[in-house]
């Protein structure tokens, strides 16, 4: 290590790599708290979306009604009781409404506390070895020009690497699908 940045000190390397294996343990602790973030939100966004969609199919009567009967059913799930009818000023109320309950839930606000946590702490961590990298005079930032003139190993590396994300992202997908179904499923046969 010494031979390859002469000077650096090899105290100096080793906080570097303590903060830059920090950093990343710190953004896979951020990235886990997004997603449950994200899980906590998506009922709540789920029913904005139906007002939304009711709302777009405010003159077509027979889909408006048929998006608000979903429209009440989720409201129902999310322990809103409230029967909505269709009125464009009751759905945007309606819509506020939803967003103030997703913020007060419980589950979204404890995974947006630690969602932010963890991204401060990552980009304490972050910051460090910048500030580090700095003082060496070892600082160089890629600019927009160097994304575009990539050398072609490194972009066929990171191309790869957004397929295998996108192919695990529509599995992810698939799965949430399936479950839904069978939810669904179960529901109606309890019914």
């Amino acid at each position: 290590m010494g031979r390859l940045l002469p000077h650096w000190k090899v105290e100096e390397l080793e906080e570097y790599v303590l903060n830059s294996r920090a950093a990343y343990e710190w953004g896979m602790a951020e990235r886990d708290a997004n997603r449950r973030r994200f899980k906590a939100m998506m009922p709540y966004l789920r029913a904005v979306r139906l007002c939304g969609e009711v709302l777009k199919a405010f003159n077509n009567k027979a889909e408006a009604f048929k998006k608000l009967r979903k429209l009440n059913r989720t409201l129902r799930e999310l322990g809103i009781d409230r029967e909505v009818k269709l009125d464009a000023a009751e759905l945007e109320d309606l819509k506020e409404e939803i967003k103030e309950r997703m913020r007060a839930d419980a589950d979204y606000q404890e995974a947006r506390e630690a969602w932010v946590l963890g991204r401060g702490a990552r980009e304490y961590y972050d910051l460090k070895c910048v500030f580090q990298l700095k003082e060496k005079g070892d600082w160089a930032p890629k600019t927009f020009d160097d994304v575009l003139n990539m050398p072609a190993d490194l972009e066929s590396a990171v191309r790869e690497l957004l397929k295998r994300k996108e192919e695990a992202r529509q599995q992810y997908k698939k799965g949430e699908e399936k479950e839904g179904q069978k939810e669904q499923k179960e529901k109606k046969e309890e019914k």
